[in-house]
């Protein structure tokens, strides 16, 4: 029979080297040290004893790293050092190579090789550091015009970690880098020159301007004190935030004698003998000269997406006076403006015509709502079922996907008595001007493009303003489906308003873009609005304007090599970017103007004027095709040649929004979910009554 070969055990022994441990530090006359117990596993093993093995002559010149499941053995430097005047404690290590021994009596002289190893690698690791401070500094002085000491100890600071040298010398070349570029970014700030914003209006500046801002809460008589001023002057302009308070306040021009243009995105209404326009706030012609101008909802320069427009409107404006007509909150970022213009403020403060009441309990479901009535919520599913809820053919709806022409028509209708009730989203807080009596929050929370957030303080008022229109009833009453919301609006109505933040967003214009375009020596769009949002100077009056919603659409132009201010009128467009197709035909016309060949007003559903549906599928797809058209218009109105079709477009989009119109008049039934009957206006359930006894009979 063969002889076997004796199989050696290969797992590790802790005993073993915790012997090993005990007699070296015996021979070295150290006192002895308790084992510590854990698992078999030399690197865990390492890790217990290294308190003890550093002591040792063989490896007190060593270092040990820890760092999760790693453990390494690491010759390691530390030294304290200063970068321009600041300084530092560096610990910067290199890893030396040291697997698990078969036994424990040739740890020794694997400790003694790895020191010596140590020995060579230090003066190294010392050369390294020598050099990357050398880099660092030298990189300070080459733009220590441009650079805060701010800025410089961010960037230094993020040496002190212990760092391997490898990461050393990455963190170490990052920083010259961000040093490097903001030390661009602030000189092309200052060739930008956000701080000084206003002086990018000469004719404004040399006006020698009268500001007066007249502030009040909704229903206070504000913009009929201020169209009071401009209708009695030889010429003025009108700026609100939509195109449906423009056309508002063009109709009552008018209608008081005052010939009046109207120009918006989408439209230009010219009247050869006006010197009177109303605009939307975008359109401003800052080099234009005015008695009067007026600019509406002030309080939207705190508005993420369109700030900037009222920030330039604000400042840029040729008139010699400027009305700022807004809430109370807007007061103190005006104020600043004013101080930073040179330019005095007059303050005229406005009280509501008439009193706001808010109701003592949430009101009753089974009520009939009264005539006058107005329920918000805050998406257009929502304000669908709550028309159907309430009596489609005596409900009219307001929601912010409408166009202008639809909205004004509902209003038309509830004004008129056509329709007793409005369903409406927070789109009837502002521009439209409603015989409201009772407005009735059937929420508080609303989704803001990434949760659910409650509406503030603010947004409570102006929407519980819109109740109690003046000369058509004595009081305003606010109510709720509930009493937790009911208790919030009451709070909301009580408290005090809150200051906007003081700082005015400023959006890049052509100028900007052409600067940064030389500063960097690139010329496509999305580059650039990076290179402007990485600008500094967020802590002054003046700051950058969020770009994210430009560079959604950017990013889409394509490698067509379009000139600088072809890219930035594109990317202006009001398409709806969360449209797939209209993305997808925006795209086409980017390619078409790139060819310089002619698009055609854009093909889509067909919907008759005199047609109507009661599927919400179909009526959505026809407001989606009203807004592509008006973004094929408002390309129009840029580069008439390449979009040439304006006749055609103006007259289908005025075909969808009757079709619209028609569809909202008309009477839809709701079915019951079981049996498919009709189910009576108002009623608050999925199924009828019948159906509900049935199935608590069968559970019963």
């Amino acid at each position: 029979m063969p002889q076997v070969a004796e199989r050696h055990p290969t797992s590790f022994s802790r005993a073993e080297f915790d012997n090993w441990l005990a007699q070296r530090r015996a021979d070295e006359g150290l006192p002895p040290i308790v084992p510590r117990s854990g698992r078999p596993v030399f690197k865990q093993w390492l890790r217990d004893a290294w308190h003890g093995i550093v002591e040792l002559p063989e490896a007190n010149t060593l270092g040990l790293l820890c760092e999760r499941d790693v453990t390494m053995v690491v010759a390691e430097h530390a030294e304290n050092a200063t970068i321009a005047g600041h300084s530092l404690r560096l610990e910067v290590f290199e890893i030396l190579s040291l697997n698990r021994p078969k036994r424990a009596d040739i740890l020794t002289q694997r400790f003694r090789q790895l020191t010596h190893d140590a020995s060579r690698r230090i003066p190294e690791i010392k050369a390294h550091i020598a050099t990357q401070i050398s880099r660092i500094e030298q990189a300070i002085a080459e733009h220590q015009e441009r650079l805060t000491e701010s800025d410089i100890l961010h960037e230094i600071r993020k040496l002190e970690e212990r760092l391997s040298l490898r990461k050393f010398i990455d963190r170490a070349s990052r920083a010259i880098r961000e040093l490097s570029l903001q030390a661009v970014n602030r000189r092309m700030a200052e060739g930008i020159a956000l701080h000084r914003f206003h002086e990018t209006f000469p004719g404004a500046r040399a006006r020698g301007r009268q500001l007066l801002f007249i502030a009040g809460p909704t229903n206070s008589g504000k913009t009929y004190q201020a169209f009071q001023r401009m209708a009695a002057v030889k010429s003025g302009v009108y700026l609100a935030p939509l195109r449906l308070m423009a056309a508002e306040f063009w109709d009552r021009m008018r209608q008081a004698g005052v010939p009046c243009s109207l120009i918006t995105g989408e439209e230009r209404l010219l009247d050869p003998d006006a010197n009177h326009i109303a605009s939307t706030i975008e359109m401003l012609a800052t080099d234009a000269e005015y008695d009067v101008a007026i600019i509406d909802e002030a309080q939207m320069i705190a508005d993420k997406d369109r700030g900037w427009a009222w920030t330039q409107a604000i400042v840029g404006v040729n008139a010699k006076l400027v009305i700022f007509v807004g809430s109370p909150d807007a007061e103190n970022v005006l104020r600043e403006i004013a101080t930073r213009l040179g330019e005095p403020l007059e303050i005229e403060r406005t009280e509501r015509l008439t009193p706001l009441e808010v109701m003592d309990r949430p009101l009753d479901p089974d009520q009939k709502a009264e005539a006058g009535s107005a329920f918000i919520s805050f998406s257009r599913r929502d304000v669908l079922a709550w028309k159907q809820t309430l009596g489609s053919t005596d409900c009219a709806v307001v929601y912010g996907a409408l166009s202008p022409e639809v909205r004004r028509e509902e209003a038309r209708r509830f004004t008129a008595g056509e329709a007793k009730i409005v369903s409406a989203t927070d789109a009837i807080g502002m521009g439209l001007n409603l015989p409201v009596k009772t407005i009735v929050f059937t929420t508080l929370t609303k989704w803001d493009g990434e949760k659910e957030v409650t509406l503030g303080d603010s947004a409570i008022r102006q929407i519980a303003g819109r109740a109690g229109r003046y000369g058509m009833h004595e009081t305003g009453i606010v109510t709720a489906l509930n009493k937790r919301d009911l208790a919030l609006i009451r709070a909301a109505l009580a408290a005090p308003a809150e200051p906007l933040p003081t700082i005015a967003p400023i959006a890049p214009h052509m100028k900007m873009l052409e600067f940064l375009a030389q500063e960097t020596g690139k010329n496509d769009l999305p580059s650039l609005l990076d290179c402007f949002a990485a600008l500094p100077g967020d802590s002054d009056l003046f700051c950058k304007a969020d770009v994210s919603s430009m560079r959604e659409l950017a990013v889409q132009l394509g490698d067509f090599g379009l000139p600088l201010d072809t890219q930035f009128t594109l990317c202006a467009c009001p398409v709806d970017t969360r449209s797939g197709d209209q993305i997808r035909i925006w795209r086409q016309w980017v390619a078409a103007v790139a060819e310089e060949v002619p698009s055609p007003m854009p093909h889509g559903p067909r919907f008759q004027a005199d047609g109507s549906t009661g599927s919400a599928t179909q009526l959505q797809a026809a407001e989606g095709r009203v807004r592509l058209l008006a973004a094929y218009r408002w390309m129009h109105h840029r580069m008439p040649e390449l979009f040439p079709e304006i006749e055609e477009a103006v007259a289908v989009s005025s075909a969808v929004n009757q079709f619209i119109s028609n569809s909202l008049k008309k009477k839809t039934v709701r079915r019951c979910r079981r049996c498919g009957h009709g189910l009576p206006d108002q009623h608050q359930f999925p199924i009828c009554d019948p159906c509900f006894q049935m199935r608590y009979e069968r559970n019963d």
